[in-house]
């Protein structure tokens, strides 16, 4: 079995955006029967605190999950060299789309895993446009 290991929540950010992000990609890990192990941050797993953005490991492979309204990024993708998850992608922005190890999260499954599960089969997620989804 496979096991993610996840930053702890440290504070470093508000705490309801951790529990929105975070607990989102460790219920989604879960719910495809990985492990999702929380630990303390390291070089490879840590909390972006202002930045709103976290790194996990999967398998001994980094990634990277920025969660921040800012279209730009706040971090620059390439100097990580793996996978880069970003819930505000545009494929309006050529920053995001000429970047090929970024890639777009739909932002519905993020708030209500139950519900999401329900629907997931009628959901077209474009990402495209400036809509932000917090506190939706």
């Amino acid at each position: 079995m496979s096991t993610l290991y996840f930053p702890k929540y440290d504070g470093s950010l508000k705490k309801r955006y951790y529990d929105a992000y975070y607990e989102s990609v460790v219920t989604s890990a879960r719910h495809i029967g990985v492990n999702a192990t929380l630990m303390k941050s390291s070089p490879s797993v840590w909390c972006g605190g202002s930045i709103n953005a976290y790194s996990c490991v999967l398998d001994d492979k980094q990634f990277i999950m920025d969660f921040s309204d800012l279209k730009p990024f706040q971090i620059r993708p390439e100097q990580y060299r793996c996978p880069y998850f970003k819930w505000q992608y545009s494929l309006d922005r050529r920053d995001h789309v000429e970047m090929p190890t970024v890639f777009s999260l739909t932002p519905l499954q993020d708030y209500k895993w139950r519900e999401f599960q329900k629907v997931r089969n009628q959901v077209e997620y474009k990402a495209n446009g400036d809509i932000i989804t917090n506190h939706k």
